[in-house]
């Protein structure tokens, strides 16, 4: 009898079923993929109406009166030069590459990468200037990886390189342009592209080039085809929400992981005696009520805003069970955020929209009146700026922003480090080059209404730090939160990354402890 092999046979039972199970999501991936590139990349590049300003009015210059007040401050702090203080702050917001066409004419032994001199940035750390998705030098080499973190000295940092070589002249300065400045001035203050701003707004980009050459004597020459051939270097403007987004594919698997750890994290929620909310502007929160509503007016109720991770809060819920939220006599809210969950969402909500639904909420439970503390991590301090902001809540009395990418969003940081840094880090891996979060950061983010500024803030603030942040300039921010010590207290931890905090036990405890003595000060204050 003739022996057929056993792969021959055909499955019985239901054997068949992971085989079935095999191709039905391969079949399942194969049609993701094709909506991913032929759909939702293309509709994630359409650009949006940028948001309205909500504290400047038609007057941007307002905005950038300010930023430069606070430059000038920072000068006077640490006796730094203005004018390359002011310089150095505007470099940063470009890529800076190799001159092609000065490379070639140059003799091979001169082919240096230009360096910042010390004269240029006395003491200011760049930030990384480099993109290989935002060059335009396609035929050169890509540089090698650089540290994202902004807090390397000036002598160490190479901002523009488009080839991997060694020395610098040190008398090489950049050069900005009219045309580029123009660019860059009517992305960052009307989200536009120059040729699209109207008479009033061009008339008012004139009174913020006059306000530079009247404070810190910086002009900006027209550049000529002269200026194309003799430069080092070629700088061009980083318009984050006028650019293509820059993502890396991740398969249907991912996202279907995302939604089961929101499952499980509404589950573990529950399970702690949470209940789910959804407002009429789309908005989700879970809610925790004080178990004793007698002592419950003693501690003041926790809304908590989480960053940028995939499955949102799920990843903060042992820092707050068992760290910032153990009190079971707290009423806690914990806030979701679809658009920075590693989500499919092309819908995120407004800052408007959230702060209506967070008012609705607190009116829902009678809390709109009482004392809030406020949380918010990473781009969650976005969110609290934008309830202190508001107005809407009148008895903020106290605000926790641990890795705060709201203080100096102004400066070039967080934006660079996030959106266009170098290296295939954990950063880039696990959220910055994820379709949806670049969509809404790149389409719906407004950061002139996102910088918190610790001078608007009149309730006492925690604020915690991380040396070697990824995205922030923690040096920078330590130096801002010092400025203003008489409101906020600053925990700052040495050797440890960007949500580091997330994960450390001893880190809940230090931040609890320091809450807690806040909050007893607060309610000593509240009862003289």
């Amino acid at each position: 009898m003739t022996m057929i092999p056993q792969i021959f046979l055909l499955p019985t039972s239901l054997s068949f079923l992971p085989y079935l199970g095999a191709v039905l999501y391969l079949s399942l991936e194969f049609v993701f993929a094709i909506a991913f590139f032929k759909y939702m990349i293309p509709k994630a590049n359409q650009l949006t109406e940028p948001a309205p300003y909500r504290d400047y009015g038609q007057d941007k210059r307002k905005l950038m009166l300010r930023i430069m007040h606070r430059i000038e401050e920072v000068c006077r702090i640490t006796q730094a030069d203005e004018k390359a203080t002011m310089k150095r702050f505007l470099v940063e917001w470009f890529h800076v590459e190799k001159n092609r066409h000065k490379v070639q004419t140059e003799e091979p032994q001169q082919r240096k990468a230009p360096m910042a001199s010390a004269a240029e940035t006395p003491e200011i750390a760049f930030s990384p200037s480099s993109s290989p998705e935002n060059s335009d030098d396609d035929d050169s080499e890509s540089p090698p990886a650089a540290n994202t973190n902004t807090n390397s000295t000036a002598n160490e940092a190479i901002i523009a390189t488009a080839e991997p070589l060694p020395t610098a002249p040190k008398d090489v300065s950049i050069q900005l342009y009219k045309q580029e400045m123009d660019d860059f001035f009517s992305w960052a203050f009307y989200g536009k592209f120059h040729s699209k701003l109207e008479k009033v707004e061009l008339a008012e980009l004139d009174r913020i080039y006059k306000e530079l050459e009247d404070r810190h004597d910086l002009v900006f020459p027209y550049r000529t085809n002269k200026d194309d051939q003799q430069n080092e270097h070629h700088c061009k403007p980083r318009c984050m929400t006028l650019e293509p987004v820059q993502t890396m594919y991740r398969p249907l698997l991912v996202y279907l992981l995302v939604y089961g750890m929101k499952i499980v994290g509404g589950i573990l929620l529950r399970v702690m005696g949470f209940h789910r909310i959804v407002t009429s502007t789309g908005l989700v929160a879970w809610h925790r009520p004080a178990k004793n509503n007698e002592s419950s007016s003693s501690l003041m109720p926790m809304l908590f805003f989480h960053g940028i991770a995939p499955g949102g809060f799920f990843l903060y819920l042992p820092m707050l069970f068992f760290g910032l939220a153990t009190e079971r006599d707290r009423p806690v809210f914990v806030f979701e955020n679809r658009s920075i969950s590693c989500a499919l969402d092309f819908y995120p909500l407004t800052e408007q929209q959230t702060v209506d639904g967070v008012v609705e909420i607190l009116e829902s439970y009678k809390m709109d009146q009482a004392n809030l503390s406020l949380v918010g991590h990473s781009f969650g301090s976005c969110v609290v700026t934008w309830m202190i902001m508001s107005k809407r809540l009148k008895n903020i009395k106290h605000v926790v922003l641990i890795d705060p990418v709201a203080i100096l969003l102004s400066e070039p940081d967080v934006m660079v480090n996030f959106l266009y840094a170098e290296e295939l880090d954990k950063i880039r891996m696990v959220a910055s080059s994820e379709l949806f979060t670049e969509y809404y950061l790149r389409r719906h983010f407004a950061w002139y209404n996102s910088e918190l500024w610790l001078e608007d803030v009149d309730c006492p603030m925690l604020i915690g730090l991380s040396e070697n942040d990824e995205i922030i300039n923690s040096k920078k921010v330590k130096q801002e939160v010092e400025r203003h010590a008489k409101s906020a207290k600053l925990v700052y931890w040495k050797d440890v990354g960007h949500g580091a905090c997330i994960q450390s036990p001893a880190k809940w405890k230090e931040m609890k402890e320091l809450m807690l003595e806040q909050e007893l000060e607060i309610l000593r204050q509240n009862r003289c």
